[in-house]
């Protein structure tokens, strides 16, 4: 017997999606990442969330969801209370964009939100080679989770991330920096954050930007990290530059 193609066409059709609504009934489709770790399949910890498997992707209150480790002790632990006023949907990966000005080797990232959530929750953690901030050893220790023994090692892969988070500005980048009523200068920073009006509000020239980055960037209020990765500069060197101009400003 001689099936029209068409039968056939719209037969693949209705299998087909009929296996999609069936999938979704019964919970195996999804069309978005569901944020839930995997758990462990066996040992003591059989049936609880496996803090390895936390992902990039996850914000802080899909932590505080599968680890009960609150919104608030991460963000005070991984210093970002005063870079975002969301702190629950703040992104694990977005760590990284933060500190990007570690020295070699040094990382803060998802693999360090990892090791702390192990480490808080008393769950097992293969890898254990990031590095992690030095308030979130303090807190570790204040609330009982290590001992001293753990502590010390803990400080040996420590960083203070205080002095690599970006200063506290308003949202408006051109309005005009706070005034100063104590006779100081306001502290000069410059890393990734940075934008190109800063370094003018710091008394960086146009004749020292253009030695350090080859030209004056158009937007004022590109990041300096933006632009070196635009045009291919290494942002250390940059920097570098950048910060020798500061310490010996040009004459008048």
């Amino acid at each position: 017997m001689k099936v029209d193609s068409k039968v056939i066409a719209i037969a693949l059709v209705v299998l087909i999606f009929g296996g999609i609504v069936t999938a979704d009934a019964l919970g195996f489709w999804a069309t978005e990442s569901s944020k839930i770790p995997a758990k462990f399949t066996s040992g003591e910890f059989e049936g609880t969330y496996n803090p390895d498997d936390i992902r990039g992707s996850y914000s802080f209150g899909d932590i505080e969801n599968a680890f009960n480790v609150s919104v608030e002790t991460l963000a005070d632990a991984f210093g970002i209370s005063n870079t975002t006023t969301d702190i629950n949907s703040f992104q694990l990966k977005s760590l990284e964009e933060i500190y990007v000005d570690l020295g070699d080797d040094q990382e803060i990232g998802t693999g360090s939100v990892k090791y702390f959530v192990a480490l808080y929750t008393g769950l097992p953690y293969t890898e254990e080679s990031d590095n992690i901030p030095l308030r979130a050893v303090e807190i570790l220790y204040e609330e009982g989770k290590i001992d001293n023994e753990q502590r010390e090692r803990l400080l040996d892969i420590a960083i203070d991330t205080s002095l690599y988070l970006p200063p506290v500005t308003d949202n408006d980048s051109d309005s005009e920096p706070p005034e100063t009523t104590d006779g100081h200068e306001a502290e000069k920073i410059i890393n990734g954050n940075t934008i190109i009006n800063d370094l003018f509000n710091y008394g960086i020239t146009e004749s020292q930007l253009i030695e350090a980055l080859g030209e004056v960037p158009a937007s004022k209020n590109m990041k300096l990290r933006d632009f070196c990765t635009e045009k291919g500069l290494s942002f250390s060197t940059v920097k570098s530059k950048l910060t020798e101009f500061l310490d010996k400003p040009s004459s008048p």
